[in-house]
């Protein structure tokens, strides 16, 4: 995209959440192989930050330990390499 002096590029890519397992505080999913994800994990004194990368399948999971106070919401971050 472009306005004539400034171009943007976004390239769209894969990315799926799997599962969401509040036992095991673990979110998980696919991307593409070596992407970086960022999982956002709101809670009432600030939300927390994981950030894991793809294996060479495609495979992640985030661990995050404070479910009880937590609630899974908007804050899934995908960047590629």
């Amino acid at each position: 995209m472009t306005d004539g002096s400034t171009t943007k590029e976004h390239t769209a890519t894969s990315l799926v959440i799997a599962g969401v397992d509040p036992e095991a505080d673990i979110v998980s999913g696919t991307a593409d192989a070596g992407a970086a994800i960022n999982v956002n994990v709101n809670a009432p004194d600030g939300g927390r930050w994981r950030s894991v990368t793809a294996d060479s399948e495609g495979n992640w999971s985030a661990i995050h330990e404070r479910r009880r106070r937590a609630v899974l919401g908007a804050g899934l971050g995908h960047r590629a390499r």
